[in-house]
């Protein structure tokens, strides 16, 4: 069994020399800056020199969360929402019973009126 290089960010040892894949199942707090158009919040996490991409299913904008980096692509990353740190003013529960089973209704655990801002931005 050989070793594995470890990245000196995230203590997590690198697979196939991919700075991104290393980062598979780290934790980071993060702010949710703005939703991307398939409903994910879209944060940053800094990786070496630059930052990445991460989107979260579930958050609201300006929500503070713990997530964990669930998928890594080449540019960017997803994670999984392990802990609402500070929940957004926008973030509320979904007015529909059955919203948080069915899935078809990404963003009604945020307002209205913050969901028409974020579809102008």
């Amino acid at each position: 069994m050989g070793f594995r290089k470890l990245t000196p960010q995230t203590n997590v040892p690198t697979k196939r020399g991919s700075s991104l894949e290393s980062l598979l199942h780290s934790e980071h707090i993060v702010t949710i800056e703005k939703m991307s158009i398939g409903g994910d919040g879209v944060a940053r996490i800094p990786v070496l020199n630059r930052t990445v991409v991460v989107f979260v299913p579930k958050s609201a904008p300006q929500d503070e969360v713990k997530i964990k980096i669930s998928q890594a692509e080449k540019t960017f990353l997803f994670g999984e929402i392990v802990e609402i740190i500070k929940p957004s003013p926008f973030r509320r529960e979904p007015p529909c019973p059955v919203a948080n089973e069915c899935g078809g209704c990404s963003w009604q655990h945020f307002t209205e009126a913050e969901q028409i801002n974020q579809k102008e931005i």
